[in-house]
């Protein structure tokens, strides 16, 4: 069994992490059912709606570095040159990203006319990006220094939570949302910023192209790999509100934000334990951690097929009951993905086989286009055809990543 006992370290980051992600995790679920009874589905979805195409641009700004990023912090964690110069050319990676992906975003906007028709709600959730760019989370996991970094994502969601129930009362009306984004993202970045440079004493640094290119090539690996689920669950988002409407937006959104509250202890498990296999290789974590939550999950399904549609109903009320099929079928993601995350980068990508990573990802991603040009084609489009396509991808990468690790007999590293 995985023996907490043994690491401290683990225990004192799982803790900390657990407690305050929770909390900030939450956040959302107390402002959710205000916003949707004191205005309407349709505003909140077109919120949900910029906001998918907004993240995927997050997602290219991003860069992988959340992984290559903490694994090079994890290694170099007493070498503060090494430190400079990774925050440095990761952050100046970012900014680039940020500002050309701003051009394209323009050219999106005018050519699809739901962001044409708001085009400043547009370009003012855009904005949030800058908070993606400033806050260095690779950094604080690399450090195995999480609790901070939640702490930073705690304050600022609680900044949130005030331009919800004090600006929504105001002339703002329901804009003050959107702005509240865009504020506590934004100075999410400004306090990392100050934490890094006054806590851990990082500052940037002058950097060479040659090493500058040196981190866009190494962490261009991990970009597609690392951000194919995400960029699948809003590209799901953006295609039911062109083609369908905003509200089944909203029953989509609600029912990955329950999946995501259930999945966040196997996310901040993941997180902890990455930079510790990275330094100790025991891969027995992974199995441990994994056979730990299946049989948990199937207990939480079993008990949701009974009571989740009246969870639902009494959190949001009875027009959002639909949300709960959505959601039953994306539960399922979570026995694969809680095996593919654990498989993936703490087992593959630490014993030196990132390729085939990436490529248990690609597969996927493949599947996922062939069978949403299908259903494109010729199947009906609503939120419950386009959630099976992501059960579909996260079961062939958890299957791929099986495959691999038995065939490199990796398994034997595991028992």
């Amino acid at each position: 069994m995985f023996r907490i006992g043994s690491n401290l370290t683990i225990i004192k980051n799982f803790s900390y992490l657990s407690f305050i992600q929770i909390l900030t995790l939450l956040i959302p679920f107390i402002y959710y059912p205000y916003l949707i009874r004191k205005f309407n589905l349709e505003q909140y979805g077109l919120i949900i709606f910029i906001q998918s195409i907004v993240m995927i641009f997050a997602i290219i700004i991003d860069f992988g570095f959340n992984i290559y990023g903490t694994k090079l912090a994890s290694e170099n964690r007493y070498e503060i040159n090494k430190l400079n110069e990774a925050y440095t050319n990761i952050c100046a990676i970012k900014l680039i990203l940020m500002i050309c992906c701003f051009f394209i975003f323009l050219i999106f906007v005018f050519y699809n006319h739901n962001l044409r028709e708001n085009i400043n709600l547009s370009i003012l959730l855009y904005f949030i990006l800058i908070g993606d760019v400033l806050f260095s989370q690779w950094l604080f996991q690399g450090l195995e220094e999480i609790k901070l970094a939640a702490i930073i994502n705690l304050v600022s969601k609680i900044v949130l939570l005030g331009f919800v129930f004090i600006g929504t009362n105001t002339r703002l009306g329901f804009y003050a949302f959107p702005l509240g984004l865009v504020t506590s993202s934004i100075m999410n970045g400004i306090q990392s910023y100050f934490m890094i440079k006054y806590k851990f004493k990082i500052e940037f640094t002058k950097v060479s192209l040659k090493t500058f290119w040196t981190y866009v090539t190494e962490s261009y690996s991990f970009l597609l790999s690392r951000a194919v689920g995400t960029i699948i669950i809003r590209v799901n988002a953006y295609i039911l509100g062109n083609y369908v409407g905003f509200t089944q937006v909203a029953y989509y959104d609600l029912a990955e934000k329950l999946i995501s509250l259930l999945i966040m202890p196997v996310n901040m498990l993941n997180q902890v334990i990455y930079p510790h296999i990275v330094r100790n290789k025991k891969y027995t974590i992974a199995l441990n951690i994994i056979k730990y939550f299946i049989p948990l999950y199937l207990f939480i399904y079993l008990a949701s097929y009974f009571l989740g549609e009246h969870f639902i109903i009494m959190f949001a009320g009875e027009n959002m009951a639909p949300a709960f099929l959505i959601f039953s079928i994306l539960f399922l993601t979570l026995f694969t993905n809680t095996i593919s995350y654990f498989l993936g980068n703490c087992v593959l990508v630490v014993y030196g086989k990132k390729q085939d990573f990436n490529n248990s990802i690609y597969i996927g991603l493949l599947f996922y286009t062939i069978s949403l040009l299908i259903t494109l084609s010729f199947i009906n489009i609503n939120a419950f055809t386009l959630t099976w396509l992501i059960v579909i991808n996260s079961f062939i990468i958890c299957l791929h990543r099986i495959i691999k690790v038995y065939n490199y007999k990796i398994y034997s590293k595991l028992l």
